[in-house]
């Protein structure tokens, strides 16, 4: 069993490696966690627009860190942050909630 064991270790260290997915599972107590509030204020206007391949429509585009607390954006549209871009296809409304996230919600 040992001599096998080793074999099969040798090849594997021998071989280059590519780790493709990682599942991390936790346990623990939960804490509670206190997500700053937006502030209310004027809707943020579109910083540009783009056009959307195979539509002859201007899509406005949006900076999500300069979107306001109650702010409803209809599609379609886009937000764009450094780590995501949201597409609000038409026939949806984005209204961004008093924590930051956004809440999408079909129309009709």
């Amino acid at each position: 069993r040992g001599q096998l064991h080793r074999q099969v270790e040798e090849i594997a260290v021998a071989l280059p490696v590519e780790l493709a997915a990682l599942r991390l599972g936790l346990r623990g107590e939960p804490r509670s966690l206190a997500l700053p509030r937006l502030s209310g204020g004027p809707p943020a206007p579109p910083r540009w627009r783009v056009e959307v391949h195979g539509a002859d429509i201007q899509v406005p585009v949006w900076e999500r860190e300069e979107l306001a607390c109650g702010q409803v954006i209809e599609g379609p549209a886009i937000i764009v942050e450094p780590v995501a871009t949201t597409w609000i296809a038409p026939c949806w409304t984005c209204r961004v909630r008093s924590g930051g996230s956004l809440d999408l919600e079909r129309r009709g």
